[in-house]
């Protein structure tokens, strides 16, 4: 499918499309004005007739759709698996059955749910656990590409053919309600005493020899769960790389912590 077929295809569901930059130095950003997304088909046809190979993306909120960001890191972060048993201690539905990408590194998956527009209505929370980070204003969607990869449709278990946007489901309402939880009641839940310890332990002593790349990505990921970001932060990342032996430099930590906050 092209990204212009795609295209088309969203706006006859109803779905926002947003205009994207083909693969390379801005392949993460829109093209400015278009962030809210249109289902016009002429001016569909116009920017995709122009640039054939942009992205493509959608702008999630005027879509009714949620994105479920499913990260899997070296440092032990599992948001897969994460997810995974969150829906089997809650859903009814054995197995997953809605429309799934893979992203570009190969690791996460992109989960999409159609839900009701008044749930945008009310705070929704960014975060359901470690890894399990919930999408609500735009995200690239198949067959959108990146230096490290494509936007995949995983297959469907029972034809063996990719998924479309034909798979996607309702929310269900167990997931809907932890949606609509606030930050604080999530954080209480979801972060365990015993992993909070060991990130103290970690910044008091320092990133681990050979390992300080994975240490540095762990610590930040914590601080993030619990609400410390940019600029905040960076004071706390000077002073954990300074307990380092020896300390990465700084365009090695500028790399880390830019990934780790999704900023270009």
């Amino acid at each position: 499918m092209t990204p212009k077929e795609q295209a088309l295809n969203c706006i006859n569901r109803g779905f926002s499309v947003i205009a994207g930059y083909p693969v390379g130095k801005s392949e993460r950003a829109i093209i400015k004005g278009t962030s809210e997304g249109t289902t016009d088909t002429a001016i569909i046809e116009r920017w995709f007739d122009e640039i054939p190979n942009r992205n493509i993306m959608i702008n999630l909120r005027n879509s009714g759709i949620i994105c479920i960001d499913l990260d899997q890191h070296q440092n032990g972060q599992n948001g897969r698996l994460t997810f995974s048993r969150m829906w089997h201690e809650n859903s009814k539905i054995k197995d997953l059955n809605t429309y799934v990408e893979k992203t570009p590194t190969g690791n996460g998956l992109h989960v999409f749910f159609k839900v009701p527009k008044e749930l945008f209505n009310q705070p929704i929370v960014s975060e359901l656990a470690d890894g399990v980070e919930i999408k609500t204003h735009f995200t690239p969607i198949y067959p959108s590409k990146r230096h490290d990869g494509d936007y995949t449709p995983l297959n469907d278990t029972e034809t063996g053919e990719p998924l479309t946007f034909d798979n996607i489901c309702d929310c269900p309402s167990w997931l809907l309600e932890k949606l609509k939880r606030t930050p604080t009641q999530v954080n209480t839940t979801t972060i365990n005493r015993t992993y909070s310890a060991e990130m103290w332990e970690l910044f008091n002593q320092g990133a681990r020899k050979g390992n300080r790349n994975n240490d540095t990505n762990r610590i930040l990921h914590y601080w993030r769960k619990i609400g410390i970001v940019p600029p905040d932060c960076m004071d706390l990342l000077r002073t954990f790389n300074s307990r380092t032996s020896p300390s990465l430099h700084d365009d090695e930590l500028a790399t880390i912590w830019k990934s780790v906050f999704k900023m270009r």
